[in-house]
């Protein structure tokens, strides 16, 4: 006695929920695009479901999650680098989200951080992040 292919994967697909561990899509929420205790990992996971999203607050709201974790857990650093070099996409949205939007002194951080702890193997994106806040920071300067 076969089980049908198609019975079969219902039933495997019915229970993938219920599987810890199994990775799962929650629906996008403008008001708070990021989930308390976001990684990387979770920035990325985010970046690649809801791609179109990025404009306005939301984007606001990357500019900060980058620059507030780039300024407070450099150490993350290597993890952020593993994620850009698998995707170079994933890299330009980070760096475009060190922005004048974010906080002056995370800013200055981020440019302290990036030219004098650079991890090895994060060089390129170090000078990337290192430009950007740089050229954020003069931007905030600016009088309006």
């Amino acid at each position: 006695m076969t089980i049908p292919r198609a019975v079969l994967l219902a039933s495997v697909l019915s229970v993938l929920p219920m599987v810890p561990g199994i990775a799962q899509s929650r629906p996008f929420d403008e008001l708070h695009p990021l989930p308390p205790g976001a990684t990387w990992d979770t920035l990325y996971r985010v970046f690649h479901e809801h791609r179109f999203v990025d404009d306005g607050d939301v984007a606001e709201t990357f500019s900060d999650f980058v620059v507030h974790r780039l300024a407070t857990r450099w150490s993350t650093t290597p993890a952020l680098a593993e994620l850009v070099a698998k995707d170079s996409a994933f890299g330009a949205f980070v760096v475009k989200h060190v922005d004048a939007t974010a906080d002056s002194d995370e800013l200055r951080r981020v440019i302290i951080h990036s030219s004098a702890a650079c991890p090895r193997p994060a060089r390129s994106l170090c000078a990337a992040i290192n430009a950007a806040a740089t050229n954020a920071a003069a931007q905030g300067a600016q009088p309006n």
